[in-house]
């Protein structure tokens, strides 16, 4: 196993959110390597901004493949990042959730908060590893709040993308594609990678 020199994306946001360029550049990165990954089968299955580890030369590396493998696993990850169809526990093809997951980072990258819900606190990382188990009681409230907040937010995105030029209403666009609830909607992660690498390029 190598060693990353680096800090976490949750940590480095924590600070502040990335420049536009930026974020839009960690993130291609990042579906390069969802990309290597889902064509052998494999989708991580828990990605967000602590999985997310920083080289000193600002190269993503995507940690804590715990609970990675083909098929969609429920009542794991972290809530904030999980696609319609991890809450809803269903089952199939777990690769689309980490483009959702993507999406939701992507956008934490250049706002500063969360897609869903807000910031999680030192107090919930503490007790992650029984986040979910904490709402079994209460899942159809649950899911009912993340689907409401959901909505709102891309209620923002909408109105974001109408108001945005250039590559940031590209950007915006593929954004909402990868958002989409229906996971056979979504882009693939090769289709993301050279979408991002594009608008990167365009960003400089």
């Amino acid at each position: 196993m190598d060693l990353v020199d680096g800090e976490s994306l949750e940590k480095r946001l924590a600070r502040k959110p990335l420049p536009f360029h930026d974020a839009v550049a960690v993130a291609s990165r990042i579906a390069d390597a969802l990309a290597f990954a889902h064509e052998r089968g494999v989708a991580h299955q828990d990605l967000k901004p602590a999985n997310v580890m920083m080289s000193r030369r600002s190269v993503p590396v995507l940690v804590d493949w715990g609970i990675a493998g083909d098929e969609l696993r429920t009542g794991m990850g972290t809530p904030f990042y999980m696609a319609p169809e991890r809450i809803a526990s269903r089952t199939g093809d777990a690769r689309p959730s980490d483009i959702f997951a993507l999406a939701c980072i992507l956008c934490e990258m250049t706002s500063g908060r969360t897609l869903l819900g807000g910031p999680l606190t030192a107090k919930d990382e503490a007790i992650e590893p029984g986040y979910l188990a904490a709402y079994a009681n209460m899942a159809d409230e649950y899911r009912e709040m993340m689907v409401h907040d959901l909505m709102i937010r891309s209620e923002s995105l909408r109105f974001a993308r109408a108001t945005a030029s250039g590559v940031e209403s590209k950007v915006l666009q593929l954004v909402f594609t990868m958002l989409a609830t229906d996971p056979a909607r979504r882009p693939s992660a090769v289709e993301v990678a050279r979408e991002l690498r594009l608008s990167a390029g365009e960003a400089r």
